[in-house]
Parts: structure tokens; sequence; C-alpha cells
């Protein structure tokens, strides 16, 4: 390990300029290639994407390093995509491809922006995000745990009695997605929040003691509410929520106890399968529901004729590939079909959600929902997270704000060790859920992450007012 981080260290790809070139010239490579070769391009990026995770963690030591999380879990699935198990999936064209291949190297140019433009490294000021400032505030992290662990524990029992049944408890196939009541489901979903702040809180007393407010039964009330809001995403049979919370706690713990070393983004990795294992059949689909949902032709005609490859994948291995890789091959299609852009309106879901209910009025159509023709059928849904971006603006938008989430990724990455401030660990690590999952989704324009954001800041000013006497004192 030494001597492949010392041999890393002395290339020029330490130079994010260089790796920015090295990443476009591997993919374009393998574009090249693909043509003759499909495995051939295809292993080409897979090493590719392996290479750029392990050439961040070496340079910095970190596992969940923003720089290369992106770009390699972006290139690891678009690959996948392009093995083209599943016979819906069609051959790309030449626009297709470069807008994959650019999306990786603009979010990097990012990074290279802001070492340009701002002092990498720079100190934070003594403040409410300061590195030591909230070690004399622990008293405060133990009541934002207790507050939000309590709140979201009566909320789920609140929609439990509302809607009269588990999820998990039950046979029908449609009961995770129908259980929902407004505004309260908004705050149950956050229920990976409290076993973040817990993670802080414990660091906090296993590093400096007992609090002068300390009472015997606050440790255990917090591995409680913890342990409920672990439970909660189990129940209500939602993997994403589960993944966020496992993927949030560990992160967080990393961060605060700098470990260095891969043993956490590791345990990470295998929490997240073991989850997976454990939600999905209480969704109660079964095994030929799923065959037919995910070869089930849609209106597309740019596909394979005669039997689908994936029906000779082995059942435990169909879903985690179209998982991964379905988000692509959807984005693929609205690249090569979109002809109307909707000019910002997909980033603007909660302000225009808020505007319906108090007005009536319907955006819906003027914010897309002719998204769906790109599906590859009605019950393949899912988008990545550069979607919207490129259906407001086109290949020009994507690039733009994919430059701003580099900046963003950077800015939160070069403060994050030395920020102690809870509630924006819990930022720094929704940033880099983000990133991770950007196969899932287009979460910067969705309801639930502007709801999430526009919630952490009231939690950043609420958590300024409670720690603001003990300051003054």
């Amino acid at each position: 390990m030494k001597k492949i981080r010392e041999f890393i260290l002395h290339t020029p790809l330490t130079n994010d300029k260089y790796n920015i070139l090295f990443i476009f010239g591997v993919q374009l490579i393998a574009y090249g290639l693909y043509s003759y070769s499909v495995k051939t391009s295809v292993l080409l990026l897979l090493a590719l994407a392996v290479f750029e995770y392990f050439f961040y963690y070496f340079k910095t030591s970190f596992a969940f390093n923003l720089a290369g999380m992106f770009p390699s879990v972006w290139i690891f699935t678009y690959a996948l995509n392009r093995l083209r198990i599943n016979s819906l999936y069609h051959i790309w064209e030449t626009k297709t491809w470069l807008v994959f291949i650019i999306t990786p190297c603009v979010y990097l140019l990012g990074f290279v922006i802001y070492d340009w433009k701002f002092e990498k490294g720079h100190k934070i000021k003594d403040n409410l995000i300061s590195r030591d400032y909230h070690f004399d505030h622990i008293y405060s992290v133990f009541k934002t745990v207790v507050i939000a662990g309590t709140t979201i524990a009566v909320l789920f029992a609140f929609e439990v009695a509302v809607i009269g049944y588990i999820p998990y408890f039950s046979k029908d196939m449609n009961a995770y997605v129908d259980f929902y009541v407004p505004v309260a489901h908004s705050f149950v979903v956050l229920s990976y929040f409290v076993p973040c702040i817990a993670v802080f809180y414990l660091y906090i007393l296993n590093k400096n003691g007992k609090y002068p407010e300390y009472k015997a039964w606050h440790k255990p009330l917090v591995y409680l509410l913890s342990v409920i809001a672990i439970v909660i995403p189990i129940l209500i049979v939602s993997r994403q929520n589960m993944f966020q919370l496992i993927f949030s706690t560990c992160f967080i713990y990393d961060s605060l106890y700098q470990k260095k070393n891969l043993k956490v983004f590791v345990l990470m990795c295998i929490l997240l399968a073991v989850s997976y294992l454990i939600i999905s059949p209480a969704r109660n689909q079964s095994v030929d529901y799923l065959g037919t949902v995910y070869t089930k032709p849609g209106t597309d005609t740019g596909v394979d004729s005669g039997p689908n490859p994936l029906d000779s994948l082995p059942s435990i291995l169909k879903t985690p590939y179209i998982y991964v890789t379905i988000s692509d091959e959807n984005f693929s299609r609205q690249v090569r079909d979109e002809t109307k852009f909707t000019f910002g309106l997909r980033q603007l879901e909660l302000p225009l959600k808020v505007i319906e209910k108090i007005t009536g009025t319907d955006y819906s159509a003027s914010t897309g929902d002719y998204k769906a023709t790109f599906q590859v059928n009605e019950h393949l849904n899912t988008f990545n997270l550069v979607s919207d971006f490129y259906m407001d603006f086109g290949v020009i938008g994507l690039m733009i704000e994919m430059i701003l989430l580099g900046l963003l990724a950077a800015f939160a990455q070069d403060i994050g060790d030395q920020v102690r401030n809870p509630i924006f660990k819990i930022a720094y690590s929704m940033i880099s859920y983000v990133f991770f999952f950007c196969y899932f989704a287009p979460w910067t324009s969705i309801f639930t992450t502007q709801f999430t954001v526009a919630l952490i800041i009231a939690l950043l000013v609420g958590f300024v007012y409670l720690t603001k006497p003990a300051e003054k004192s």
C-alpha cells in the first residue's frame, strides 16, 4: 500500500488538471473501442472507475473523498449499463457518450476552480462552526437527539394509526408506496438524523467525559432513540432511507474519528448489502413479477429483439444490475430525444409545491411530466443526478451545474475536518450521499432533498439559539 501511495503521489495526475485530461482521454478511448469490443471497452471503464477512487484515497487517506467518489460511481454505473445485459438498453449515439464522458470532468473542474480561487485548508474563524466550540455544548447536542428522535418516533406512530398498518408486515405489494401521510412522512424519512447526531454526541462524551448536566439515563436514551430510528426504515420498507442512514452515520463516524483507512467504508458497503437483503423481500415482489418488469418493452424502437440476456442472469443479480443502471438508460434516452427544456423550473420543486398548495395552480405540465416518455417502461422510472440539469438547460446547463456542484463539494470537503457542528456534519454527509448515489435520482431537484436542506438551515438556526447563552457566559 505504501509503495502504491508513493507512486501515485509522484505522478502528474496529482494535479487535478492533468487528472481531468486523463479521465477524459481514457473514456474517449473506451468509446472508440466499444464498437469493436464491448468487453474491452467496459473493462477499461471499470478499471478507470476503480483507479480514480483509490487514486484519491491514496492521495488524501480519506475513504469518502468527494473528488474521487462521484467520478468513480458515475463511470462504474454507466460502464455496467454498456454491458447491455438487458436487451431493452439501446445502443448509444455519439452525443450520449459525450454527455456521459464530460460529466465527471466538469465536476472535477469545480475542484480546480476552487483550488485556484480560494485558499485551500484555510482555518475556520472562531464561531459557531469552529473546531472546538461545540465541545462546550454537549448538553445541547443531547437535547437535539432527544427532540429529533422523539418527534420522528411520534410521527411514525401517528402514520401507523392513521393508515392502519405497518408496511413490513403487510402482504400487499404496494403497501410501502401507499404508506404516506402528508407532512408527517416528510419528517419520518429523516430518521437518519438521529443516529448521525448520536454519533456526534457519543464522540464528544467519550472525548471530554461527562458534562455537568449528565444523568445516568442520558446515554441509554440516546441508544434507544437511535435504535428506533434505525428500525423505522425497515418497517416502512424504504431501502433508500436505510441506505442514507447507513451512509450518513458511517460517513460522520469516519469524519470525526479520522480513521484514515478503508475499514469504515468497507463496513458501510457490507451494511448496505445486508440492509438490501433484509428490506427487499418485504416488498412482496416475486421473482416472476420482477422479471416481467425488467424486460417489459416500452415504446422505444431502438432495442434488440429476441431473447433477453437478462433472463440468464442469476435472480440475485438481476435487481442490483437494474438498480444501478436503469437511471443511466432513461437519461440516455432523454439526451437522445429531448427537444423541450424547462429553463430552471425543475430545480424549483419545493417553492412550486408550496405555491401550488397556496394558490391551487398546477405546475406539473410546465415542469415536465413528459419526462416519463423517456423511461424504458412505466415501472422503471428512475433518472440519475444530472437528468434534471439537462432537462432545464441542455448540455450547457448540465456543465455549469456540475461545475457548481464540484465547487460545493470542494468547499464542503475543505472545511469538513475543521467543522464540529453536528448539523453541518449531517449536511456534509448529505452532499456526499448525493454523489455516492448519483445513479438513483436527480437529488438536487426533488422535494425531499430541498425540504431537508430547508430543515437543516432551520436546525442550524435553532442550534445557534440553544448554544447562544453558553457563548455569552
